[in-house]
């Protein structure tokens, strides 16, 4: 089918040919416009398929609801007097042991709880306001005959009052059964930690007896829910204790499967398992499991016991449990199932599971004790509710055939209406089916990025795609009436350059809207502190004596900013600031160079630059990055331009943007090499213009590697340093490492530019095939970086890479246009498109618009697959979430005379208690930059706070100090320091409070 096929009128349908003196006539399915007919019916009707089968499925599931214990209407406690830690108490007197018993809690954020002083619950919320499941633990085993004390501790960071749900279900040998819940009497609050023998650092001494006085724990006050609830969960089904034993593999890495037994109503499947792992319901996916992970010095975390809700079950289904490879594989589960209007457990015993390995071979199944594998306990996790089985698939090809006879009656309605012949009505109702299609793709990326929609609910995005694919055929069958613009300004306005500009306003106050919603972090308050330094001393001079020797220009900037206010947020704004900056110069510098007289391409490649995640990931950070980047693309675009033209103007100012960049950031070093590279590869353009590089680029060299040589070697009059090896130096180690986690990292395993990779790559070769020595100019240097970085780095890291992003873009940009232009070659010789575009000026309009709306569309689900984290949009706004609780609980409740360790970043603890902690344990010998000496003696570089190095100095001081706090993380500093460090901070240390991935720990109370 050719294009004068397309363009032709009804008239010139092709006649019967004479063929010896009579008329013979071809079979219709010989006919060429039969045959296109029936190839675009085909195409229409994949098409139809695949929007009905998206919206069908987004009408049919409902959106991911959180699991909750309490009701939003239902009674929750909290202690009268004020504050943002209250502990809970209920006496519970027994006339015998029950032979069931648990008990299940909610709390806003951090939760405790004790049972007669043992610790049977723990919970920690990250990010914190988020709602979570009620936590239940096991606690027949220590309550006794006569009183006991359950104790809850609940804390809110957010500084609210704490709020407590919570239950004690009991179950007696005569069949009996008692349960104290929110609304029982009994229950005592208080937020004060002395109250009752409550002691920091030790057991309360309330959580061993009844000790306190009814003053001391006045009666918990009665409360509202603290946040909505999506879906509830029956309270016992959480409440009803679980078995003993749990089922144990032979062999790493194995596929654990069981049938459920009869049939039931509903039915709630709890399970926890060693690693992670997935479950499956009669071979569908259900849900996955997170692997356990370390919380504290105490031990690992423990299994999450997750709860399923698996409704309705036939008779015999198969419930399968897939793990991931563990030294011990091990997976507990048992069902909980509705019986004579109450609930019952059941297990899924060792004995009723078989395994098998990754080869298919069976795996021997051993029954093993709970606390063997987890030996801190469960807590419930909360997970999505599944969604409901498919819709059978001859309802959905029903549907998408009459979707697609819809679309062919309006197709012919528009060819006679419009004059237009069957095939070409039939491809333009092709063409605006694009942008359904590619608005279910944006939509399924979108929804695997961040499991959930903002807005409104799955039946208003159904609504939305199949509104636009109809008003897409539409617009693509009748066009669009072209719109007089009167106003000079307005026409005016709408040129690639205001674009630009538009663009990258838009993309700034984008970033300005979540500025504060990502917390502070250690490199952002390093720069902060070298600041301050450089006001104090002149000279960026921390306060080991360490002279620091990274990104001055960056920080001298930083240090007069200071004088302007030191709000954090205004200190951001600022790299808001410079990322506005790199987009105006990518789209009116360096795309003018790679791309001459094309002013729309330009302007497409600023919006590609704006909404590439990876580039905004440093925009609203207190770092050097953005800065460097500025100065980056400005450095490249005239470097280019100066092998091209020769002029002696761009030589000079590359030359100066090149020493900014290094000074902005050392990690520019990158680009060194690949500067070398080109200019090798360019000699004739170089030597030209010999005397204006020799000028230019000699003292440029000569700053460089003054920064550099003072930077590595040190001098002692600069202070000394204790540090790793070089920073740089040729290091083959993980040589591949750019290439596999950043450039070409798998799609779907997380960030990845492996679409805009491949685009930067035909680009290069196209532009060789071309001879575009600019572009690729930029290639080379592009290429010699990556190898750079990947082999003269000793550490390796994504944001290495940061600085090579813009080129990156920029060829990517013009490798899809390269691809573009193919496909577009392909498609006019294959099936006429082209005479769509030279038809009639509305019709022209109407295609260019649904193509504009098809490219848009793919960009976003292109975004949303290479996006780092949905995280970033749903954290609480706060600086830092972690410290500011952990510190904040320091400072609330340290008295005088106590003194603080830290084990985590020194210079984080000091931003949020306001003064440095009194020592440091330190975090590792490869770290560089974190020991110095001062007056002979080992300090942290930045706050010059004296170090604690062995196993035998943590004792000591510990021992020469009545009470000594704790500052760490999760676990992850802890595993990094040597073995007689870590012996000695779990032996002498135990954790006393945990916000999210930091703890509090504190030595020298009595027990």
């Amino acid at each position: 089918m050719t294009t004068e096929d397309v363009l032709a009128p009804p008239s010139a349908v092709e006649q019967p040919t004479p063929d010896a003196g009579r008329v013979r006539r071809r079979p219709p399915w010989q006919d060429g416009s039969v045959r296109t007919v029936g190839v675009l019916l085909v195409l229409l009707l994949a098409a139809s398929a695949f929007v009905v089968h998206t919206t069908a499925g987004l009408i049919r599931n409902q959106p991911p609801a959180t699991y909750a214990v309490a009701g939003p209407h239902q009674t929750w406690l909290r202690a009268s007097s004020p504050g943002t830690t209250a502990w809970f108490r209920h006496e519970v007197p027994l006339r015998a042991r029950p032979v069931a018993a648990s008990v299940t809690v909610d709390g806003t954020d951090d939760v405790m709880a004790w049972v007669n002083g043992h610790r049977d619950v723990l919970r920690t919320t990250d990010p914190h306001d988020v709602a979570e499941i009620g936590m239940t633990a096991d606690i027949a085993p220590d309550l006794r005959t006569g009183a006991n004390t359950v104790l809850i501790q609940v804390t809110d960071v957010s500084r609210a009052a704490p709020r407590l749900w919570g239950t004690i279900s009991l179950a007696f040998d005569d069949g009996t059964r008692q349960v104290i819940g929110p609304a029982s009497a009994g229950w005592q609050a208080t937020t004060d930690p002395a109250a009752g023998g409550v002691r920091l650092g030790a057991l309360p001494t309330a959580a061993r007896s009844s000790a306190g006085s009814a003053t001391s724990w006045p009666g918990a006050v009665s409360t509202s829910a603290p946040r909505a609830v999506l879906a509830a969960v029956p309270p016992q089904v959480v409440a009803l204790p679980h078995g003993r034993t749990a089922a144990s593999a032979a062999d790493a890495g194995v596929t654990f499967s069981a049938r459920t037994g009869a049939a039931t109503s509903d039915a709630w499947l709890r399970i926890s398992a060693s690693a992670r792992a997935s479950v499956t319901l009669d071979g569908r996916l259900i849900t996955e499991l997170a692997a356990p992970g370390y919380m504290s010095p105490r031990g690992s975390q423990p299994g999450w016991l997750t709860l399923v809700h698996l409704g309705r079950l036939p008779t015999g289904s198969s419930v399968g449990v897939r793990l991931g490879r563990s030294a011990r594989p091990a997976v507990y589960a048992d069902l909980v199932v509705p019986r004579d209007g109450s609930w019952v457990v059941r297990q899924l015993p060792a004995a009723g599971l078989s395994a098998v390995d990754s080869s298919g071979t069976a795996s021997a199944v051993t029954a093993v004790d709970v606390t063997a594998v987890w030996p801190n306990g469960w807590r419930v996790a909360q997970q999505t509710v599944p969604p409901a089985p498919a819709d059978a698939l001859g309802k959905q090809l029903l549907a998408a055939g009459a979707a697609a006879l819809l679309l062919v009656a309006m197709a012919l309605a528009a060819a006679r209406l419009r004059g237009t012949g069957p095939r070409r009505a039939l491809t333009l109702a092709l063409a605006g089916s694009l942008p359904g299609i590619a608005a279910c793709a944006a939509y399924l990326a979108w929804q695997r990025w961040t499991g959930h929609l903002p807005g409104t609910g799955r039946s208003g995005w159904a609504v939305a795609i199949a509104s636009l694919w109809f008003v897409g055929v539409g617009v693509a069958e009748l066009g669009l009436p072209r719109v007089a613009i009167r106003a000079r300004w307005l026409r005016a306005v709408i040129t690639p350059p205001p674009l630009v500009y538009a663009t990258a306003v838009a993309g700034g106050l984008w970033v300005l809207s979540g500025i504060g919603r990502s917390p502070l972090w250690q490199d952002e308050a390093t720069s902060l502190q070298v600041a301050r330094d450089i006001n104090a001393h002149g000279v960026p001079r921390l306060a080991s004596d360490l002279i620091y020797f990274k990104a001055e220009l960056y920080h001298v900037l930083l240090a007069a900013l200071l004088h302007v206010s030191d709000n954090v947020l205004f200190l951001r704004s600022v790299s808001d600031l410079w990322f506005v900056g790199s987009v105006i110069v990518f789209g009116r510098l360096l795309m003018p160079v790679l791309a001459p007289g094309r002013p729309w391409l330009h302007a497409a490649a600023a919006v590609a630059f704006t909404l590439l995640p990876a580039e905004r990931v440093w925009a609203d950070q207190l770092r050097m990055y953005q800065q460097m980047q500025f100065f980056s693309i400005l450095f490249l675009a005239l470097l280019l331009r100066s092998l091209r033209t020769g002029r002696p103007r761009d030589i000079r100012w590359a030359a100066v943007l090149l020493v900014l960049t290094y000074l902005s950031h050392e990690e520019s070093f990158v680009l060194l090499p690949g500067v070398g590279v080109l200019l090798l590869v360019r000699w004739r353009a170089v030597a030209s213009a010999g005397r204006s590089f020799a000028l230019a680029f000699v003292p440029a060299a000569l700053v460089i590697a003054a920064q550099y040589v003072l930077a590595q070697a040190h001098p002692p009059v600069f202070g000394t340093d204790l540090s790793n090896r070089p920073y740089v130096g040729l290091d083959l180690d993980r040589a591949d490492y750019y290439y596999n986690t950043v450039f070409f990292a798998p799609i779907g395993t997380g960030a990845s530019l492996a679409v805009v990779s491949t685009l930067a790559v035909v680009a290069v070769v196209t532009a060789a095939r071309r001879r575009d020595r600019t572009v690729t100019g930029a290639g080379i240097v592009l290429l010699a970086s990556t190898v750079t970085a990947s082999t003269l780095f000793t550490a390796k890291d994504p944001r290495y890479a940061f600085v090579l992003l813009p080129c990156l873009v920029a060829l990517a940009v013009l490798g899809a246009v390269a691809v573009w232009s193919m496909v577009a070659r392909s498609l006019r010789r294959g099936t006429g498109f082209g005479g769509l575009v030279r038809g009639r000026a509305g019709l022209r309009r109407g295609v260019i618009a649904v193509g504009a709306a098809t490219v848009a569309l793919l960009c976003v689900a292109t975004a949303a697959t290479t996006v780092m984290s949905g995280a970033q949009f749903t954290r609480p706004a706060s600086f830092h979430p972690d410290y500011t609780g952990t510190v904040g609980y320091l400072v609330a409740h340290r008295p005088p005379g106590d003194v603080t360790i830290t084990l985590s970043p020194p210079v984080m603890t000091a931003q949020y208690a306001g003064v440095a902690p009194d020592r440091v344990v330190q975090t590792g010998a490869n770290k560089l930059l974190y020991v110095t000496l001062k007056n002979g003696r080992a300090v942290d570089t930045v706050l010059g706070v004296p170090v604690l190095l062995t196993g035998d100095d943590v004792r000591r001081y510990v021992a020469a100090h009545p009470r000594v706090w704790l500052v760490s993380d999760g676990g992850g500093y802890l595993a990094d320091v040597p073995a007689d460090v870590r012996t000695a901070i779990i032996s002498e240390f135990h954790v006393v409070y945990e916000s999210g991935s930091t703890t509090l720990s504190v030595a020298g109370y009595a027990t």
